[in-house]
């Protein structure tokens, strides 16, 4: 149980509930993953819209 110890340190503590949240929001998030850095316009279909709307 010396793991146990470790969450006694309040900015661990803190830290690892972080994480937790994270994690839980990217499982749940259905556009987490889609949303990041690169993405491409083509796989939103309001983006495809604004496309549409700006090239007529």
């Amino acid at each position: 149980m010396k793991w146990l110890k470790k969450f006694d340190n309040p900015f661990v503590l803190g830290l690892n509930g972080f994480l937790a949240g994270a994690a839980l929001f990217f499982a749940t998030h259905p556009d987490a993953a889609v949303s990041g850095v690169g993405a491409s316009t083509h796989d939103h279909p309001a983006a495809q819209t604004a496309e549409v709307r700006q090239s007529a």
